[in-house]
Protein backbone atom coordinates (compact mmCIF):
# COMPACT_ATOMS: atom_id res chain seq x y z
CA UNK A 1 0.00 0.00 0.00
CA UNK A 2 1.28 3.41 -0.89
CA UNK A 3 0.44 6.09 1.62
CA UNK A 4 0.80 9.79 0.85
CA UNK A 5 0.73 11.84 4.03
CA UNK A 6 1.47 15.32 2.63
CA UNK A 7 -1.25 17.86 1.94
CA UNK A 8 -1.44 18.94 -1.69
CA UNK A 9 -2.88 21.95 -3.45
CA UNK A 10 -5.80 20.13 -5.04
CA UNK A 11 -7.50 23.24 -6.37
CA UNK A 12 -4.36 24.47 -8.09
CA UNK A 13 -3.71 21.19 -9.87
CA UNK A 14 -7.35 20.57 -10.75
CA UNK A 15 -7.29 23.93 -12.56
CA UNK A 16 -4.69 22.42 -14.88
CA UNK A 17 -6.79 19.36 -15.64
CA UNK A 18 -8.28 19.26 -19.12
CA UNK A 19 -11.98 18.67 -18.61
CA UNK A 20 -12.82 16.65 -21.68
CA UNK A 21 -16.42 15.46 -21.85
CA UNK A 22 -18.91 16.02 -19.05
CA UNK A 23 -19.79 14.34 -15.78
CA UNK A 24 -22.78 12.04 -16.04
CA UNK A 25 -23.57 11.55 -12.37
CA UNK A 26 -22.53 13.04 -9.05
CA UNK A 27 -20.15 15.66 -10.36
CA UNK A 28 -17.53 13.12 -11.45
CA UNK A 29 -14.92 15.01 -13.48
CA UNK A 30 -12.25 13.69 -15.82
CA UNK A 31 -8.53 13.98 -15.22
CA UNK A 32 -6.22 14.47 -18.17
CA UNK A 33 -2.67 15.65 -17.47
CA UNK A 34 0.46 15.86 -19.62
CA UNK A 35 4.02 15.95 -18.29
CA UNK A 36 4.02 19.71 -18.88
CA UNK A 37 0.90 20.12 -16.71
CA UNK A 38 2.74 18.68 -13.71
CA UNK A 39 6.05 20.48 -14.43
CA UNK A 40 7.99 17.39 -15.48
CA UNK A 41 11.54 17.90 -16.67
CA UNK A 42 10.50 16.21 -19.93
CA UNK A 43 7.56 17.38 -22.04
CA UNK A 44 7.06 13.83 -23.34
CA UNK A 45 7.24 11.49 -20.32
CA UNK A 46 6.50 11.99 -16.63
CA UNK A 47 9.66 12.60 -14.62
CA UNK A 48 7.70 12.27 -11.37
CA UNK A 49 5.61 9.10 -11.35
CA UNK A 50 2.27 8.67 -9.55
CA UNK A 51 3.44 5.83 -7.31
CA UNK A 52 6.49 7.87 -6.28
CA UNK A 53 4.71 11.17 -5.60
CA UNK A 54 0.88 11.09 -5.78
CA UNK A 55 0.66 14.71 -4.62
CA UNK A 56 2.07 15.88 -7.96
CA UNK A 57 -1.11 14.49 -9.54
CA UNK A 58 -3.40 15.95 -6.81
CA UNK A 59 -3.92 12.60 -5.06
CA UNK A 60 -3.75 12.59 -1.26
CA UNK A 61 -4.85 10.67 1.81
CA UNK A 62 -4.92 6.87 1.44
CA UNK A 63 -3.46 6.46 -2.06
CA UNK A 64 -2.65 3.00 -3.40
CA UNK A 65 -0.43 2.39 -6.40
CA UNK A 66 0.42 -0.29 -8.96
CA UNK A 67 3.45 0.18 -11.21
CA UNK A 68 3.20 -3.22 -13.03
CA UNK A 69 6.86 -3.89 -12.29
CA UNK A 70 6.43 -5.45 -8.85
CA UNK A 71 3.81 -7.41 -6.94
CA UNK A 72 2.54 -5.98 -3.64
CA UNK A 73 5.31 -7.89 -1.83
CA UNK A 74 7.91 -6.17 -4.09
CA UNK A 75 8.69 -9.35 -6.07
CA UNK A 76 9.42 -8.46 -9.74
CA UNK A 77 6.67 -9.26 -12.26
CA UNK A 78 8.07 -11.23 -15.23
CA UNK A 79 7.21 -10.01 -18.72
CA UNK A 80 4.38 -12.11 -20.15
CA UNK A 81 2.51 -12.40 -16.85
CA UNK A 82 -1.30 -12.16 -16.88
CA UNK A 83 -2.71 -10.05 -14.05
CA UNK A 84 -6.06 -10.85 -12.44
CA UNK A 85 -6.20 -10.93 -8.63
CA UNK A 86 -2.53 -10.47 -7.73
CA UNK A 87 -3.22 -6.94 -6.47
CA UNK A 88 -6.35 -7.86 -4.51
CA UNK A 89 -4.54 -7.02 -1.24
CA UNK A 90 -4.50 -3.39 -2.42
CA UNK A 91 -8.19 -3.49 -3.36
CA UNK A 92 -8.02 -3.83 -7.16
CA UNK A 93 -8.76 -6.67 -9.60
CA UNK A 94 -7.87 -6.79 -13.31
CA UNK A 95 -9.43 -8.48 -16.35
CA UNK A 96 -6.57 -10.76 -17.48
CA UNK A 97 -4.31 -7.85 -18.37
CA UNK A 98 -0.97 -8.85 -19.85
CA UNK A 99 2.36 -7.41 -18.78
CA UNK A 100 5.14 -6.82 -21.29
CA UNK A 101 8.60 -5.27 -21.29
CA UNK A 102 8.32 -4.65 -25.03
CA UNK A 103 5.29 -2.61 -26.08
CA UNK A 104 4.48 -0.04 -28.72
CA UNK A 105 4.31 3.06 -26.58
CA UNK A 106 6.98 2.11 -24.09
CA UNK A 107 6.51 2.09 -20.33
CA UNK A 108 6.76 5.29 -18.31
CA UNK A 109 8.32 3.27 -15.50
CA UNK A 110 10.53 0.49 -16.91
CA UNK A 111 10.64 -2.37 -17.42
CA UNK A 112 6.94 -3.21 -17.72
CA UNK A 113 3.76 -1.77 -19.15
CA UNK A 114 0.44 -3.55 -19.74
CA UNK A 115 -1.54 -4.28 -22.86
CA UNK A 116 -4.86 -5.94 -23.65
CA UNK A 117 -6.58 -5.58 -27.01
CA UNK A 118 -10.09 -5.78 -25.51
CA UNK A 119 -9.45 -2.90 -23.13
CA UNK A 120 -8.33 -2.70 -19.52
CA UNK A 121 -10.83 -3.04 -16.67
CA UNK A 122 -9.77 -2.27 -13.12
CA UNK A 123 -12.38 -3.18 -10.47
CA UNK A 124 -12.08 -1.84 -6.94
CA UNK A 125 -13.10 -3.75 -3.83
CA UNK A 126 -12.74 -0.58 -1.74
CA UNK A 127 -14.64 2.73 -2.14
CA UNK A 128 -12.61 4.93 -4.50
CA UNK A 129 -12.92 8.69 -4.89
CA UNK A 130 -10.33 9.17 -7.65
CA UNK A 131 -8.33 7.03 -10.05
CA UNK A 132 -5.70 7.71 -12.68
CA UNK A 133 -3.30 5.82 -14.93
CA UNK A 134 -0.55 6.73 -17.39
CA UNK A 135 -1.41 5.98 -21.03
CA UNK A 136 1.84 5.66 -22.97
CA UNK A 137 0.03 5.49 -26.33
CA UNK A 138 -2.66 8.19 -26.05
CA UNK A 139 -4.52 8.09 -29.36
CA UNK A 140 -7.97 9.25 -28.31
CA UNK A 141 -8.68 6.10 -26.32
CA UNK A 142 -12.00 5.85 -24.49
CA UNK A 143 -12.18 6.11 -20.70
CA UNK A 144 -15.22 5.11 -18.66
CA UNK A 145 -15.86 5.25 -14.91
CA UNK A 146 -18.60 3.05 -13.45
CA UNK A 147 -20.24 2.83 -10.03
CA UNK A 148 -20.09 -0.98 -9.97
CA UNK A 149 -17.52 -3.68 -10.72
CA UNK A 150 -16.54 -4.73 -14.27
CA UNK A 151 -18.34 -1.82 -16.04
CA UNK A 152 -21.65 -2.39 -14.25
CA UNK A 153 -24.00 -0.12 -12.33
CA UNK A 154 -24.16 3.53 -13.39
CA UNK A 155 -21.72 4.99 -15.89
CA UNK A 156 -20.37 8.00 -14.02
CA UNK A 157 -18.22 9.42 -16.79
CA UNK A 158 -17.11 8.76 -20.36
CA UNK A 159 -14.58 10.73 -22.40
CA UNK A 160 -11.68 10.28 -24.83
CA UNK A 161 -8.12 11.39 -24.31
CA UNK A 162 -7.30 14.50 -26.34
CA UNK A 163 -11.00 14.84 -27.14
CA UNK A 164 -10.76 18.62 -27.36
CA UNK A 165 -7.45 18.68 -29.23
CA UNK A 166 -7.56 19.98 -32.79
CA UNK A 167 -4.26 18.20 -33.51
CA UNK A 168 -3.72 15.23 -31.17
CA UNK A 169 -0.16 14.40 -30.13
CA UNK A 170 0.20 10.65 -29.83
CA UNK A 171 3.82 10.86 -28.67
CA UNK A 172 3.19 12.54 -25.31
CA UNK A 173 2.24 10.36 -22.34
CA UNK A 174 -0.95 11.31 -20.54
CA UNK A 175 -2.31 10.69 -17.04
CA UNK A 176 -5.99 9.83 -17.41
CA UNK A 177 -8.82 9.05 -15.02
CA UNK A 178 -11.47 10.77 -12.96
CA UNK A 179 -12.39 12.22 -9.60
CA UNK A 180 -15.71 12.23 -7.77
CA UNK A 181 -16.61 15.66 -6.42
CA UNK A 182 -19.53 14.17 -4.43
CA UNK A 183 -18.63 12.20 -1.25
CA UNK A 184 -21.71 10.02 -1.77
CA UNK A 185 -20.52 8.85 -5.21
CA UNK A 186 -17.65 6.38 -5.41
CA UNK A 187 -15.95 4.71 -8.35
CA UNK A 188 -16.36 0.94 -8.65
CA UNK A 189 -14.38 0.34 -11.83
CA UNK A 190 -12.54 2.08 -14.65
CA UNK A 191 -12.33 0.88 -18.25
CA UNK A 192 -9.93 2.14 -20.89
CA UNK A 193 -10.52 0.84 -24.41
CA UNK A 194 -8.15 1.30 -27.29
CA UNK A 195 -9.14 3.25 -30.37
CA UNK A 196 -6.52 1.93 -32.80
CA UNK A 197 -5.09 -1.28 -31.41
CA UNK A 198 -2.18 0.28 -29.53
CA UNK A 199 -3.12 0.64 -25.87
CA UNK A 200 -0.37 0.44 -23.27
CA UNK A 201 -0.77 1.59 -19.69
CA UNK A 202 1.53 2.13 -16.73
CA UNK A 203 1.42 3.45 -13.16
CA UNK A 204 -2.13 3.02 -11.81
CA UNK A 205 -3.04 4.89 -8.63
CA UNK A 206 -6.34 5.29 -6.80
CA UNK A 207 -7.51 7.26 -3.79
CA UNK A 208 -9.66 5.65 -1.12
CA UNK A 209 -12.84 7.62 -0.44
CA UNK A 210 -13.32 8.98 3.09
CA UNK A 211 -16.40 7.88 5.03
CA UNK A 212 -19.66 9.28 3.62
CA UNK A 213 -20.42 10.60 7.09
CA UNK A 214 -17.45 12.75 8.11
CA UNK A 215 -18.11 12.07 11.79
CA UNK A 216 -17.81 8.28 11.37
CA UNK A 217 -14.10 8.73 10.90
CA UNK A 218 -13.11 5.16 11.79
CA UNK A 219 -15.74 3.67 9.47
CA UNK A 220 -17.32 1.61 12.24
CA UNK A 221 -20.88 2.54 11.27
CA UNK A 222 -21.40 4.40 14.55
CA UNK A 223 -20.34 7.75 16.00
CA UNK A 224 -18.50 7.79 19.31
CA UNK A 225 -15.32 8.88 21.04
CA UNK A 226 -13.20 6.56 18.89
CA UNK A 227 -13.99 8.74 15.89
CA UNK A 228 -12.64 11.83 17.66
CA UNK A 229 -9.38 10.05 18.44
CA UNK A 230 -9.00 8.74 14.88
CA UNK A 231 -9.85 12.13 13.40
CA UNK A 232 -7.22 13.99 15.42
CA UNK A 233 -4.55 11.43 14.54
CA UNK A 234 -5.22 12.11 10.85
CA UNK A 235 -5.61 15.86 11.43
CA UNK A 236 -2.17 16.03 13.01
CA UNK A 237 -0.78 13.91 10.15
CA UNK A 238 -2.25 16.36 7.64
CA UNK A 239 -4.70 13.90 6.03
CA UNK A 240 -8.03 15.10 7.49
CA UNK A 241 -8.99 17.42 4.62
CA UNK A 242 -12.78 17.11 4.95
CA UNK A 243 -13.68 20.22 2.96
CA UNK A 244 -11.37 19.40 0.03
CA UNK A 245 -9.51 22.68 0.33
CA UNK A 246 -6.15 21.04 -0.23
CA UNK A 247 -5.04 21.84 3.32
CA UNK A 248 -5.88 20.78 6.87
CA UNK A 249 -7.00 23.53 9.23
CA UNK A 250 -9.65 24.65 11.71
CA UNK A 251 -12.40 24.51 9.11
CA UNK A 252 -12.00 20.73 8.94
CA UNK A 253 -12.32 20.49 12.73
CA UNK A 254 -15.52 22.58 12.63
CA UNK A 255 -17.07 20.39 9.94
CA UNK A 256 -16.15 17.22 11.80
CA UNK A 257 -17.67 18.33 15.12
CA UNK A 258 -20.79 19.75 13.48
CA UNK A 259 -21.48 16.28 12.05
CA UNK A 260 -20.37 14.51 15.23
CA UNK A 261 -22.75 16.49 17.43
CA UNK A 262 -25.59 16.03 14.93
CA UNK A 263 -24.97 12.29 14.72
CA UNK A 264 -24.49 12.74 10.99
Amino acid sequence: MLQNRSACAVRGVVAAVALAGSAAVGQVVPIELTPTDVSSTSAVVFSALPTDNPAVFAFSGDVRGVDFDRYPDATPIPSGTTLTNQFAPLGVLMNSIRVSSSVYGGPASPPNATFYDQGHIFTFSVPVSAVGIINTSPDRDFIELWSGPDRTGTMLLRFRDQEAAATPNFNVDRFLGGRSMDPAVTIGSIWIGNASGNLELDELIFEIAPPVCPADWDGSGGIDGDDIGAFFVDWQAGTADIDGSGGVDGDDITIFFDHWQAGC
